[in-house]
């Protein structure tokens, strides 16, 4: 209420917007999330939070696609974060397309040291739909890691099962 407030008496307050956006992620009311992150984005179109902002509203309405181009335009505009990215590999894959997705997660990766969990979970998904080289390529990625910082036990274990099925 008190945002609601304040964005009266000053409608150009973008951190009141931001942070009345948020509190409309936190109620799950995800339509007002995209109809006011549009309305930002025509102030800040180069701001990477508001591009995710509306990808995780799309997701959240199960609108895929749409979730996708938020992602792809951060990405084209060179604002895209590694999570960013890695969500916009995990999008591909459900959309099978590999190709696509070893693309984001590759750039992803490279951004930042990725977490293994997710690494481990892409390469999973990636041989599901028979990407052998997409996952061979993020196999690769992990033993990489694993020569700066072991693998825990857990990780390990789901590593060589993936290895043997990629084999």
């Amino acid at each position: 209420g008190a945002l609601r407030q304040s964005l009266i008496l000053e409608s150009d307050n973008v951190d009141a917007m931001r942070a009345f956006i948020k509190s409309l992620i936190d109620q799950q009311r995800n339509a007002e999330v995209l109809s006011l992150t549009r309305e930002l984005q025509l102030k800040l179109p180069f701001d990477a939070e508001l591009w995710n902002l509306r990808a995780n509203a799309h997701l959240s309405l199960d609108q895929f696609t749409e979730s996708v181009a938020s992602l792809e335009t951060a990405r084209l505009l060179d604002w895209a974060t590694s999570p960013m990215l890695a969500t916009l590999g995990d999008l591909y894959l459900h959309r099978e397309q590999p190709q696509d997705a070893v693309e984001a997660y590759l750039e992803a990766f490279s951004m930042q040291k990725p977490g293994v969990s997710h690494l481990l979970r892409a390469i999973q998904g990636l041989l599901e739909v028979d990407a052998l080289d997409g996952a061979g390529e993020l196999l690769k990625r992990i033993q990489a890691l694993e020569r700066d910082d072991p693998l825990s036990p857990d990780h390990g274990q789901r590593r060589d099962k993936l290895a043997a099925r990629y084999a």
